[in-house]
């Protein structure tokens, strides 16, 4: 299926005032298909894998990344699991630091949005912005460093429940072989998850790579060729989408936002091309017509317009801003800012369906014992109130996790 996001754009925008008004206002009233599927399922106690056969919807949980900037995607996926609405999804994409995020969600580890904040920003371990400099001997961004050490023993994954996950966790990168994106899945162990993870993560010409995986020798970052990875959860059928964005809608963004962001992709632009094809790949991802902004000007079309188009129903969660947060950022206090507008934009959009499965007699215990208001808990941990009503304490971390070895 040719997803054709600019004739959808296109399409968007000439729609006639009546029937786009017409059509916003019984999306208002009955909501937006996404969210009537989450609630009908958490209602009704359907489980992923096991659904009834009048239900064949299929929705996935799509997670942007952007390097540092994915704070808020976390701050979104962790925000959904603790409002106990994941049993609702079928499948999760991810990527980038996408994946990561969606990987730990899916075994509710709450304790992942402390990777961001707390322990990429000590140091230069993981990231080292001197690296950008002619000679360097070090790679800008240290994938390796992120997943065998963060990942496996300070804020360890629990990597045997992703892999035993009902929710099945596709991770997307980009192959610079065929020029296209690739879905990464079904892992045999923790050391295929990880490296689908540091593939998907490593960006171009800054981290370490290209990346093999299986019979896939040169990987890269999925954001060469999706940086939100709905157009692949669309091609393997899901029927809806609930899409954490990383970014504010293009007309919401600053212009400080939108220069730095310019800024920081400049200088990686400027660095020498030593990945053979890859000036291939990014000609093809110019090419190929699935730019963000052709995208986001689409989605903001009614529900029935995206899906007629796109073959889904779409809803995504856009931060209000990223609070100053960039791909490279570094500063502990934005980054918290920044996981607190993640964490505001997704209780906007989830908040009615929350309320809603309360209402109905089903609310899952996180939505009545803490509240709306502050999903995370309140006073969990000894920082309780850095971000937020304390979101990003009181991780979940399974006991035994194995870690990944180098």
């Amino acid at each position: 299926m040719t997803l054709n996001i600019k004739s959808l754009a296109l399409r968007a925008r000439r729609l006639s005032a009546t029937r786009a008004t017409a059509a916003h206002a019984q999306t208002q009233a009955n909501g937006h298909p996404v969210q009537q599927l989450i609630t009908e399922r958490i209602l009704s106690g359907s489980k992923p894998g096991a659904r009834s056969s009048s239900d064949t919807s299929r929705l996935a949980l799509v997670v942007e990344g952007g390097g540092m900037r994915g704070c808020i995607s976390c701050a979104m996926v962790m925000t959904l699991h603790e409002l106990g609405l994941l049993p609702a999804f079928d499948v999760a994409y991810g990527s980038s630091a996408g994946a990561i995020n969606a990987a730990y969600c899916l075994t509710g580890q709450r304790g992942a949005i402390r990777i961001y904040y707390d322990h990429l920003t000590q140091g230069a371990a993981f990231l080292d912005l001197r690296a950008l400099l002619p000679g360097a001997s070090r790679p800008v961004m240290d994938i390796d460093y992120l997943v065998d050490d963060v990942m496996a023993r300070r804020e360890p994954l629990d990597w045997g429940g992703v892999l035993a996950s009902p929710i099945p966790l596709r991770v997307v990168a980009s192959c610079l072989d065929s020029l296209e994106p690739v879905v990464l899945s079904g892992f045999h162990d923790a050391r295929e998850l990880a490296a689908a993870l540091k593939a998907s993560a490593s960006v171009p010409e800054v981290a370490l790579g290209p990346r093999p995986f299986r019979e896939r020798p040169r990987l890269t970052d999925a954001g060469v060729f999706e940086k939100v990875p709905l157009p692949s959860a669309i091609r393997d059928g899901c029927t809806h989408a609930l899409v954490a964005c990383s970014r504010p809608q293009p007309t919401q963004r600053r212009f400080l936002e939108r220069r730095l962001s310019g800024v920081v992709e400049a200088l990686a632009a400027r660095l020498p091309v030593r990945t053979p094809n890859l000036r291939a790949a990014l000609r093809r991802a110019r090419a190929v017509g699935l730019r963000d902004e052709g995208l986001e000007e689409a989605l903001h079309s009614c529900p029935h317009e995206v899906r007629d188009a796109l073959g889904a129903y779409v809803l995504p969660m856009y931060p209000a801003s990223t609070a100053g947060a960039h791909s490279l950022c570094l500063d502990p206090a934005v980054l918290r800012a920044a996981c607190e507008a993640g964490r505001a934009a997704a209780l906007r959009l989830l908040e009615p369906v929350a309320e809603a499965v309360a209402a109905g007699g089903r609310g899952p215990d996180g939505v009545e014992a803490l509240g709306l208001g502050g999903v995370f808990g309140e006073g969990e941990g000894e920082r309780g109130s850095e971000i937020g009503e304390g979101e990003a304490e009181g991780a979940l971390v399974r006991e035994g996790a194995a870690p990944v070895a180098a």
